[in-house]
């Protein structure tokens, strides 16, 4: 299982600023990441909850300031790895290429290297040995990547969609490519493939 590392750090704008400018959320209540393989790209989902109590989510991907995407919601100062760049995760190539590759390959998320994710999580696909090596997002907005990857050298279109209310009874079929709470399988993160 993959580690995130978890800085102490100071950051500018907070995490809270950032869940309360591009999302619902008014209480957050912590993350689960996934990890780019290369180390350059953060990768969280922010979950908290909404003015009505619900539990809702917000992804984000991190980079380098020079790195920023071309539609990135905002800088961000970080105390231990400088300026950076904060993107919807749907609009970041790698954050999708990632949560793909994770989903089906039934893989967990990835462990903190201080403390516990909120939740543990895990794909619902069989096929361990998946490689994700190429993603053209084509349309996104703040839940939902739309484009084409490139999987096991095969290319499939897809849409990858994080759930805006977090609710018990949505839970993944037998059938159904999702990233799941693991204790209870309530889908988190949907993921349509076709040709």
């Amino acid at each position: 299982m993959a580690e995130a590392k978890i800085y102490d750090a100071e950051l500018n704008p907070t995490k809270d600023a950032i869940a309360a400018a591009y999302s619902p959320i008014v209480k957050q209540l912590g993350s689960y990441r996934a990890v780019d393989s290369a180390g350059k790209v953060g990768i969280e989902i922010i979950v908290g909850e909404d003015s009505e109590g619900n539990l809702t989510q917000l992804g984000v991907s991190y980079r380098e300031a020079a790195e920023a995407l071309d539609d990135a919601l905002t800088p961000l100062s970080h105390s231990e790895l400088g300026e950076r760049s904060v993107a919807y995760l749907t609009a970041d190539p790698v954050a999708v290429r990632e949560l793909i590759a994770l989903i089906v390959s039934g893989e967990h998320g990835a462990d903190f290297s201080t403390g516990e994710p909120l939740f543990d999580v895990r794909g619902t696909g069989t096929d361990s040995e998946a490689a994700v090596t190429a993603v053209d997002i084509q349309e996104h907005n703040s839940y939902t990547s739309i484009g084409e990857a490139t999987i096991d050298g095969e290319e499939n279109k897809f849409q990858l969609r994080l759930q805006r209310k977090v609710v018990a009874q949505q839970q993944a079929g037998d059938d159904e490519l999702a990233l799941v709470r693991t204790d209870d399988n309530v889908t988190l993160i949907r993921l349509e493939l076709w040709n």
